[in-house]
């Protein structure tokens, strides 16, 4: 099955139909049709990073999680990136609609990112971003456009700002059922 190389993440989708797979070592996302009775998995496509620059930034997908509504996958990147697709929840297919990349357009928080979070109401998605040693560790917020999926940035605690945010080597982020608070 193409995608699968080195799988990291696994996410299946709210209404049970589609299950996908980030393929770290192809850099790729693999996408399957989950049969609602067996729980069988159908290979239907893998999006993999495209070999033309500047490519999709889907360097070693790591993280998997789709909005609450089901209609974007969001997957994070353990080089540098977020990446957005749009589903079809009708064959489960994902279309690229924005890549964020540390070092571009402004964003300097992304630096070894490993996990994303979205709160309940789903207009905010939050990355832990390790910084993998560098002294770079952050936690960003991106306010989320829920008819477009696309993604801005909105606020960032880093761990440069103040030592005691305890962010150093950062890897999770979830959120409260009620949306008030985030943990890391």
């Amino acid at each position: 099955v193409d995608g699968l190389k080195t799988p990291r993440g696994v996410v299946v989708s709210h209404d049970g139909r589609d299950v996908y797979v980030a393929g770290s070592g192809e850099d790729a996302i693999a996408t399957f049709r989950r049969d609602q009775k067996t729980g069988r998995l159908q290979f239907v496509a893998a999006v993999k990073e495209p070999e033309a620059s500047p490519g999709y930034g889907l360097g070693s997908p790591l993280h998997l999680l789709l909005s609450p509504d089901d209609r974007f996958l969001y997957v994070v990147c353990g080089r540098d990136s977020v990446v957005a697709f749009r589903r079809s929840a009708e064959t489960g297919q994902l279309k690229w609609i924005q890549s964020l990349r540390n070092g571009r357009d402004g964003i300097d928080c992304l630096e070894y990112p490993r996990q994303a979070a979205i709160n309940p109401k789903g207009d905010l998605l939050f990355v832990a971003a390790s910084g993998r040693g560098t002294g770079n560790a952050a936690l960003s917020t991106f306010m989320r456009d829920a008819k477009t999926g696309k993604l801005a940035l909105s606020h960032v605690l880093s761990e440069t700002d103040d030592p005691k945010y305890g962010l150093r080597g950062l890897a999770s982020v979830c959120v409260s059922p009620d949306g008030r608070h985030v943990y890391t």
